[in-house]
């Protein structure tokens, strides 16, 4: 039962009989307006307003406010107090203080879409008018539109330049999206080092790294637990009975999501290792280093089994599911593993390794990932900034994107509030031990990839940030990302002062303002 009491309402607009049988029976309407008076208006609203309250009808739809003055419309009729606007709005409303008097709720009735005009037959119903719809979806929008100077990401964009000047990186495409409008789709550099290098661009293909394990395999459980497929405090050998060794039947599946399992971070299987189920095997293998749920330690490994567990609860391979389930529905359709080889003019390098011998294009950069196909839980998800922007969108709206819910509210805010250090279920929170508290509220969670990804979304602003890159290209040293994530947030939320005030913990409460609308960009529309 639900806490808040329901508000119960029906139309009742000649008293209830209008709906129900065997009660007190009043005439039409107009009836009541043939004799002016306005006591017996009063008295028909009172008898059912009490007779609503003794049906446990709270609000009822009533009187009928139209005049009926109108010969070619058949409708109101004698279903109004009459032809005179001065009669109907006497009587009204000595009916809606008789309702008052019950101590029911009345609120008038219009009659929906009937004009004082005639329509032809043919004319086609609908037509010559727009009728706006909810919009539940993400589009680009200029930053006047939403509040911001014209120039208000100015700063941002040179600072990211300066970083391709400074060779931190090729190319990349950062993107902010501001109650529900993208309000900065920045792209800077190339894909590569090489003179006709295509260009960086929102639809440029990144391979996201750890980002996997919030974009795909953290979803994946959602959609599992959801549906009662997947137990979060289940021990992992319910679902993974070789999982063995000391304490590890105190391993539930919820530690491998806040990383608290006590498994180690990372480790070159792929040196010895030859196939996904070597690498599992090793994995499951492998001594945990700490009690399971004392600490967290960010863990690759936990993640690693926490895919096969979901290939093994939902009965199909992990991408399929996550596919199926999450990014085709979603119209995410440059996201996903293993991009096919028509892809790669559009996918960005990453290093050129010297383990495989050859640079790493449209294939994943994590090697234990690479040997065990390509598909895993920690790593292998290959995205757009586009698409990431429908993704993060999908999750501040609660779940839901373009009028179809992928996850119930409370799912979302279960899986994103903090659960131990600053882990939330397949999420990073913001952290007093970086930047990101002071440029963050405590409700945000984000990701960041080894290959120079990271996606931030802020419940308390409604704001998302996704920033790409192939900072691995073509070498994974220096890693200049740190000081880069942060300089360029915190640039990021200076641009966006006007409108989201930041606070003495640095995180924000954002401006309520009237909610403007605007052109869907192509690139957001399914």
């Amino acid at each position: 039962m639900t806490r808040i009491p329901l508000v119960v309402s029906a139309d009742f607009e000649r008293g209830a009989s209008f709906r129900i049988e065997d009660i007190t029976s009043f005439p039409w309407t107009m009836a009541v307006g043939a004799t002016g008076s306005e006591e017996y208006a009063r008295q028909l609203g009172a008898v059912t307003g009490r007779e609503a309250r003794a049906l446990g009808v709270h609000w009822i739809f009533a009187p009928v406010m139209d005049v009926n003055n109108n010969p070619d419309n058949p409708v109101i009729g004698i279903r109004s107090f009459g032809e005179d606007p001065r009669l109907v709005a006497r009587l009204g409303t000595a009916f809606i203080r008789g309702a008052h008097e019950a101590r029911v709720l009345s609120g008038e009735i219009p009659i929906t879409g009937r004009m004082p005009v005639s329509i032809p037959d043919h004319a086609r119903i609908g037509g010559g008018l727009e009728v706006p719809r909810l919009d539940m979806t993400v589009r680009a929008m200029p930053p006047e539109a939403m509040g911001l100077p014209k120039d208000a990401f100015r700063e941002t964009e040179r600072l990211l330049a300066s970083f391709v000047e400074s060779k931190a990186f090729t190319g990349a495409v950062l993107m902010v999206g501001y109650r529900g409008a993208v309000v900065l789709d920045a792209a800077v550099g190339t894909l590569d080092y090489a003179q006709n290098s295509a260009r960086a661009s929102g639809d440029t293909i990144y391979d996201l790294a750890s980002v996997t394990k919030a974009v795909a395999t953290t979803p994946a459980a959602m959609m599992l637990a959801e549906s009662g497929r997947l137990i979060l405090q289940a021990p992992v050998q319910d679902y993974l009975p070789e999982f063995q060794g000391p304490d590890k039947e105190k391993v539930l599946v919820r530690h491998f999501l806040t990383h608290s399992s006590g498994l180690p971070s990372h480790a070159k299987i792929y040196l010895e290792a030859r196939s996904y189920h070597d690498i599992l095997a090793r994995v499951c293998a492998t001594r945990l280093e700490y009690p399971p749920g004392s600490r967290a330690q960010y863990s690759d490994f936990g993640m690693i089994l926490l895919g096969e567990i979901i290939q093994r609860a939902a009965g199909r391979p992990l991408d399929q599911f996550v596919k199926e389930g999450l990014l085709a529905p979603l119209g995410m359709n440059s996201t996903g593993y293993r991009p096919r080889r028509s892809l790669l003019p559009r996918i960005a390098p990453t290093e050129n390794d010297p383990w495989r011998r050859w640079v790493v294009r449209g294939e994943v950069h994590d090697e234990n990932a690479f040997v065990m196909g390509g598909v895993a839980g920690h790593a292998g998800l290959f995205s757009t900034a586009y698409d990431l922007a429908v993704f993060a969108q999908m999750m501040l709206n609660g779940g839901i994107y373009d009028h179809h819910r992928y996850f119930s509210r409370s799912t979302v805010t279960h899986f994103t509030s903090g659960e131990i250090g600053n882990r939330a279920l397949g999420w990073g929170k913001p952290s007093d031990a970086d930047w990101t508290a002071k440029t963050f509220s405590p409700e945000a969670y984000g990701h960041t990839g080894f290959t120079g990804t990271s996606i931030w979304i802020d419940p308390a602003s409604q704001m998302f940030m996704i920033l790409l890159t192939n900072r691995v290209h073509s070498s994974r040293t220096p890693d200049r990302m740190p000081e880069v994530r942060q300089a360029v947030s915190e640039a990021v939320v200076r641009a966006l002062s006007p409108v989201i005030m930041t606070g003495s913990r640095g995180w924000r409460a954002y401006r309520f303002q009237e909610e403007l609308d605007g052109p869907r960009h192509a690139a957001f529309s399914r």
